[in-house]
This record gives C-alpha cells, sequence and structure tokens, in this order.
C-alpha cells in the first residue's frame, strides 16, 4: 500500500508492505502480488510486499497468483499516468523548488 509518513515537514509518501507493514526501501525488494483468474478489465486489489517469505505468505492468500517486480509495477503505473522521463524530470524540478 501507499502511505505518507511526515519529515522535516515535507509530506514523503512510501510504499509499505501490505504483510508485516514495514516500509519496501528500494525498488528492486518488492512485489506487486494480485490475482490473475479475473475477467477482462476488472479492476482488482493490489498488494505492495516485500519478496521472500512476505511474497510467499500473500501468494497463499490468493486463489490464483501473480507477481511483478515493484519496480516494473510502478513504470507501469507511471505510463498509465502518462508520466514519461521529461514528465518526471519537470515534477522533479517543481518539488524541489526549480521551477
Amino acid at each position: 500500500m501507499i502511505k505518507i509518513i511526515y519529515r522535516y515537514g515535507d509530506v514523503c509518501p512510501l510504499v509499505v508492505c501490505d504483510v508485516c507493514a514495514d516500509a519496501i526501501s528500494t525498488w528492486n525488494e518488492g512485489a506487486a502480488v494480485f490475482d490473475s483468474g479475473v475477467p477482462e478489465n476488472a479492476k482488482i486489489e493490489v498488494q505492495h510486499v516485500h519478496k521472500g517469505a512476505c511474497q510467499d505468505l500473500a501468494e497463499r492468500r490468493i486463489q490464483r497468483p501473480r507477481s511483478q517486480e515493484l519496480g516494473a509495477h510502478l513504470l507501469w503505473l507511471c505510463r498509465n499516468l502518462e508520466i514519461d522521463s521529461k514528465k518526471l524530470a519537470e515534477l522533479e524540478n517543481l518539488e524541489l523548488g526549480g521551477g
């Protein structure tokens, strides 16, 4: 899941494991787990989890589990929101006070 933490007066979004509730620190230490046995165009829940034991537990809770690397999952999320590398640079510049 995505949560917000306040640090030094700023809003900092972070990805939190849906199994253990600890933060997933880097894109390559997590996975997105979801059910693959759903109809076309169905909107389903996704669990963001640590790879390893948390992912294993999440997959056992789903009838037809499928997983995706967290980095790839976030890349597809950006693409679906029409955020490309140029837009990311623009957003970063705005957020860091450069524009």
